[in-house]
């Protein structure tokens, strides 16, 4: 894969080109649910273990869908009813036993405890569907599973089974399409992609691709397809969130793994420094996790350094602040690593039930592989929908986590926010034994309305009424008090565009003798030579 970070001699600060060309499309975040249907799909056929299946497309989709050429195939097999996670054809899931609802009848913590619904009478099978077949398990040479209807269905069609995306409701079903070498395999739980053996550390791969508890859109499944089959570098992708990362009332229901295990999985790290693959936007304090987010080599063992992953997204108007992690319902959520170009990604999409505000953030990490410790992140937010006429501001706030400070250190820390500049440093050090760590942190303000980045220079103070005018952003900067934080605010948005903070860090440890040595300000201290390149 292309290096992440790239040095160079002829720029001091500016990470400049982490949007600067158009990026292949498994490497673009996930469409947004408001994104209409794709112009071609890669796919040529939709294959159903279940007509009634939790995660299965929805009637209008599959008629979406069929009306684009694409072949509707209804695999079903005997398994019993129980062993299914259903739902019924109408795309609603099921009301829950316990009679508790969230979005879609769904409870937005768990997907356990759904009755049975009604399945669509069979009497309908050849009216919705190309072709119905009976999935045959049968063992092969070395007891492999088969479906032998489905590989003759596709030979007969002269359909390229990797042009091919099945929705899987058992592993059994799972297992089948996996061997017979579809392009994409999706049921709802993560126990059909991979799960963990009771008291063991073996782990049983079904075979399904990707565990979603509702079905992508059109435009989402064209990307899953091109993801799974046309780039091997993706290694991990969660499509619902972990339980208790956010506050979601509504929307997509958590799955497993937990937050912490995909956290670890998701680690991007250099010779001298690690980076936790949480999202920017989930603080990892002491309290919710049991690891610091960031490391760095201090002598011969890793120790915990300021955490420079923190990015958090607010709207704010006037002084009242509104938290885009607590809004009701989710909408879209994605976690991945990418391991061809080192880079982790995420991307949250979210919904105000009072007022229909939609937002979209996605942040991406990289650590250099190039020239010890240098890092990047970003944090991207885009007003979608809602928020009246005048959208509220928006506000990233970040920050140099403190609170993981090793026994016998103590901290130094300084915020410049003058003269256009957004610098956060922070150290911690141990007199007694000559041990210092310290993180420096630089920012640069981005907006794209679609006609490419612009760079944006920020004030340290808030714009006057005055000069405010409709598509006019005015950026400035605000310290937090208290806190190795800086407040990055775009006042006056504009809906559907895309505001961005790059910030760039230097992570440095030293063993040396700092008894007579003073704190120096961000301002006196040489910047870091090189520009981050996000894919």
């Amino acid at each position: 894969g292309t290096l992440a970070i790239h040095c160079t001699c002829r720029r001091m600060l500016e990470p400049t080109d982490i949007h600067c060309y158009e990026p292949p499309i498994y490497r673009v975040c996930p469409p947004s649910t408001t994104e209409g249907p794709p112009p071609s799909l890669p796919f040529l056929a939709i294959v159903l273990e279940s007509a009634n299946a939790i995660g299965g497309p929805s009637p209008g989709l599959l008629h979406s869908l069929r009306e684009q050429g694409c072949q509707l195939v209804l695999a079903h097999s005997a398994v019993p009813a129980e062993d299914r996670d259903t739902r019924g054809l109408n795309g609603q899931h099921p009301q829950s036993k316990d009679g508790t609802k969230g979005l879609n009848g769904v409870r937005p913590q768990s997907m356990d405890g759904l009755y049975q619904p009604t399945a669509l009478n069979k009497e309908w099978f050849d009216a919705v569907f190309h072709k119905v077949i009976d999935m045959e398990e049968e063992e092969g040479e070395e007891g492999v599973c088969r479906i032998r209807p489905l590989a003759r269905y596709l030979a007969d069609t002269g359909i390229d089974p990797t042009q091919v995306i099945c929705f899987a409701c058992t592993e059994t079903g799972a297992r089948c399409f996996a061997d017979a070498d579809v392009g994409l395999v999706v049921a709802a739980k993560h126990d059909k992609v991979w799960t963990k053996e009771a008291g063991t550390d073996s782990v049983s791969m079904p075979g399904a691709d990707l565990a979603t508890p509702e079905c992508p859109t059109a435009r989402q499944l064209a990307w899953l397809h091109k993801v799974v089959t046309e780039k091997f570098w993706c290694v991990c992708l969660w499509c619902s969130p972990p339980l208790g990362e956010l506050s979601n009332n509504l929307g997509l229901p958590a799955d497993s793994p937990s937050a912490a295990d995909r956290a670890e999985l998701t680690t991007v790290a250099s010779r001298t420094i690690a980076a936790r693959g949480h999202p920017a936007w989930i603080p990892q304090r002491p309290g919710n996790s049991q690891h610091p987010g960031c490391t760095v080599l201090l002598g011969n063992e890793m120790m915990a350094c300021p955490d420079w992953t923190l990015m958090e997204a607010y709207l704010r108007t006037g002084s009242v602040k509104r938290d885009v992690r607590q809004f009701g319902k989710v909408t879209l959520y994605s976690h991945s690593l990418d391991a061809g170009i080192a880079q982790v990604n995420h991307a949250l999409e979210v919904q105000d039930t009072r007022d229909g505000l939609r937002v979209r953030i996605s942040d991406k990490r990289i650590a250099s592989l190039a020239t010890a410790g240098e890092a990047a992140t970003e944090l991207s937010v885009a007003i979608l929908e809602g928020g009246g006429k005048t959208p509220a501001a928006i506000c990233i706030r970040s920050s140099l986590l403190l609170d993981w400070l090793p026994p016998g250190f103590v901290v130094r820390k300084y915020v410049d926010i003058a003269d256009g500049h957004a610098v956060l440093f922070a150290s911690f050090v141990d007199k007694t034994n000559s041990r210092r760590i310290e993180v420096t942190a630089w920012h640069r303000l981005v907006k794209d309305d679609g006609r490419g980045d612009v760079q944006l220079t920020p004030q340290a103070a808030p714009p006057k009424p005055s000069s405010k005018f409709e598509g006019g952003v005015r950026s400035y900067a605000e310290a937090v008090a208290g806190a190795c934080a800086v407040d990055l605010i775009f006042a006056n948005p504009r809906r559907g565009s895309r505001y961005t903070i790059e910030k760039v860090v230097m992570v440095t440890s030293s063993v040396v003798d700092i008894s007579s040595q003073n704190l120096s300000s961000p301002r006196d201290r040489r910047p870091c030579l090189f520009e981050a390149s996000f894919d």
